[in-house]
């Protein structure tokens, strides 16, 4: 599978995310960061806007992931 459309992350958190980069561009560092995901409300907001759709996998680990484009 082309490497573009597969990825492995990691994860501290227990949740992976699919999101849409293009409203996170602004997002280059920790702090910049902090101020726009910290907060569960911050992600809520996210969420409702349909930028970001958490994939709560409740452990931590590395995960493959895949991009499965339609036909």
């Amino acid at each position: 599978m082309n490497d573009i459309l597969r990825r492995v992350f990691a994860t501290d958190s227990g949740m992976v995310a699919v999101w849409q980069p293009e409203q996170f561009h602004g997002i280059v560092d920790y702090d910049t960061w902090e101020r726009e995901l910290l907060e569960d409300a911050d992600i809520s907001r996210h969420i409702q806007n349909g930028a970001f759709v958490p994939l709560n996998v409740h452990a931590d680990g590395a995960y493959e992931c895949a991009f499965v484009p339609e036909c």
